[in-house]
């Protein structure tokens, strides 16, 4: 957060010098419109997306309260700089019924290793399982009945934890 804000800051420094033409930038000079018009020049000369523009945002509201509290400014000035909505992004693309049928048609059965690939695709497949967490599995996060089954999948760091039902064809295979 540090590196970024420094470097969002640097940007803001430059604009500020080169684009307004002031001296400084000098805290106490600072106004309101340094900041929308450092905005503006963002969003439409750099035509940068909402995330990044939110970052420089966060980035001059964490500066302009810094001064405010130090006594530099007397108001805040990032008062009345607003966040960017950043659009949801499109639901990711699913294989059709055929590309599966052909994905686990391909696994050899016979092959040195063929009931393991099955198992994999099975469970990336029907439980939407991440690699890392696939990778991380131990026989002891799974456990199979009759009816019922279910595995524990872990995150990248081992901290937390979701439990994941297994249908039929997973505990099968």
């Amino acid at each position: 957060t540090i590196r970024t804000y420094r470097s969002c800051l640097n940007v803001f420094c430059r604009f500020y010098k080169e684009q307004l033409q002031k001296p400084g930038p000098y805290v106490q000079r600072l106004q309101e419109t340094d900041f929308v018009t450092y905005i503006d020049y963002l969003r439409h000369d750099r035509k940068l997306s909402a995330s990044s523009m939110n970052r420089h945002i966060a980035a001059l509201k964490s500066f302009s309260k810094f001064i405010f509290y130090k006594r530099l400014q007397r108001r805040l000035l990032s008062n009345n700089l607003k966040t960017y909505r950043i659009q949801q992004q499109k639901e990711p693309s699913r294989l059709s019924k055929q590309e599966v049928r052909c994905l686990l048609t391909a696994v050899d059965l016979n092959g040195r290793n063929g009931y393991r690939n099955l198992a994999i695709l099975q469970l990336f497949l029907q439980c939407g399982l991440r690699v890392g967490e696939l990778v991380r599995l131990s026989r002891d996060d799974i456990t199979l009945h009759k009816t019922t089954g279910s595995l524990k999948a872990k995150d990248e760091k081992g901290i937390s934890e979701r439990e994941i039902p297994l249908n039929k064809s997973v505990r099968k295979a």
